[in-house]
């Protein structure tokens, strides 16, 4: 389940209505059942200040993941956002990059910083250069 929370709540001072609908959904989809629930920020449309408040409070409210973006925002998961994300919430709670993460070295890279999930357009072109790149690395390891 997911929850898409950026535009409204957590741009007030105060997260009391935004808290409501995160913590809703983590009621209603039990983890005794199995179920994950990632809350949606949507960025591109936040300050600093907003994105680590709402961080906080998809953990409080006993989220799974945080995500940057649904896609359909101006812009998607940036290096800074990720690395604020990831400082704001514990361990236990992963950080979901999605809408521009389209090469493979971005993937490392946001991989490196801690992010556990990828929502990315570019899967195959991906996965494609990894092949390529292990094939080469496995071909010059046997001509040494």
């Amino acid at each position: 389940m997911f929850a898409a929370v950026g535009r409204s709540g957590i741009r007030h001072e105060y997260p009391h209505p935004i808290f409501g609908y995160p913590k809703g959904c983590c009621q209603f989809a039990p983890h005794s059942k199995g179920a994950l629930v990632k809350v949606i920020l949507e960025n591109a449309y936040l300050t600093d200040e907003q994105k680590v408040r709402g961080c906080r409070i998809v953990e409080a409210a006993g989220a799974d993941f945080v995500k940057t973006s649904t896609g359909f925002a101006p812009t998607g998961a940036t290096i800074e956002d990720l690395k604020l994300m990831r400082r704001s919430v514990s361990p236990k709670i992963g950080v979901k990059a999605a809408h521009g993460i389209r090469t493979l070295d971005a993937l490392l890279e946001v991989l490196e910083i801690g992010v556990t999930r990828v929502g990315a357009t570019a899967t195959a072109a991906m996965l494609d250069e990894f092949k390529a790149r292990k094939a080469g690395a496995a071909a010059a390891g046997a001509r040494s």
